[in-house]
């Protein structure tokens, strides 16, 4: 028992920071793409909820739906993390009891935390993956498949469980809107501005920093996806973009995550 309390922490091989801004700019290119191919967005809820509620008041049903069915996808992917994660979580320290094992709570829960990216990476490469594969098509014709329809589902789930896992991983970063890293930085500027140079302020100015990455991060995820797209044209309308991204996402978070998920399993 000693031995596993000595070493109750892990080594990510990636940086969490390096991990949210990866995850930030993967997230823009996967919203810009529902955007081009089904006029949604598989990360941005705000951005869905403003063009369900423009619908209605059109009185364009079939949009409206759409729409909101989006985001009840989206929202199925935050509760699917959430069971799958309180799931192996109580796995785990169950196994940990049966062993009569004692550990440090806090490092070991985030440890757990951390683990928990390797255990969803797998879930996410089949929804956005798949879900990437049956939106393939061109033009208007995607926006009138039922199985690209159904894909576009597949991949806000994916989004819901890439956006659950990280925040839980993080501390509770978000990758997938600028609104509250913006004003983290406004707020920071201003106690620069004052002089005021206390403790407080100097930890808003390491969250600045933090979060002037995320934002830069997103917007170079929307211009290069949006360059990308504009350049190659035709070829870009029937490229696996989301079977892409899914394999883009799961290697970062399984990076992450697995030295901890590792720790994890050597600690039962």
């Amino acid at each position: 028992n000693n031995n596993n309390n000595n070493n109750n922490t892990f080594d990510p091989w990636i940086s969490s920071n390096w991990l949210v801004c990866s995850l930030a700019f993967l997230s823009a290119s996967s919203d810009v793409i529902a955007q081009k191919r089904h006029d949604c967005y598989v990360s941005m809820m705000t951005g869905n909820l403003i063009r369900m509620a423009h619908s209605l008041a059109e009185l364009r049903w079939l949009d409206t739906l759409l729409a909101f069915l989006v985001v009840m996808s989206y929202t199925g992917g935050i509760a699917l993390y959430t069971i799958v994660s309180q799931v192996v979580t109580g796995f785990v320290q169950q196994r940990r009891d049966d062993s009569n094992l004692s550990y440090k709570t806090n490092e070991h829960k985030e440890t757990d935390k951390a683990a928990m990216t390797v255990v969803v990476a797998p879930m996410i490469l089949l929804l956005m993956g798949s879900g990437g594969l049956l939106s393939l098509g061109s033009g208007k014709q995607i926006q009138q498949n039922n199985n690209s329809v159904f894909g576009l589902f597949l991949m806000a789930v994916g989004g819901g469980l890439v956006n659950a896992a990280t925040m839980n991983a993080t501390g509770g970063t978000v990758i997938y809107a600028c609104t509250g890293h913006i004003s983290k930085i406004g707020k920071a500027l201003g106690g620069q501005l004052l002089m005021n140079h206390t403790n407080k302020e100097q930890s808003l100015g390491k969250d600045m920093a933090l979060s002037l990455k995320v934002v830069l991060s997103f917007g170079a995820g929307a211009v290069v996806t949006v360059a990308a797209w504009n350049y190659c044209s035709q070829a870009a309308e029937s490229f696996p973009w989301f079977a892409t991204l899914g394999v883009s996402h799961a290697i970062l978070l399984g990076l992450y995550g697995f030295p901890a998920f590792c720790h994890t399993l050597r600690s039962f």
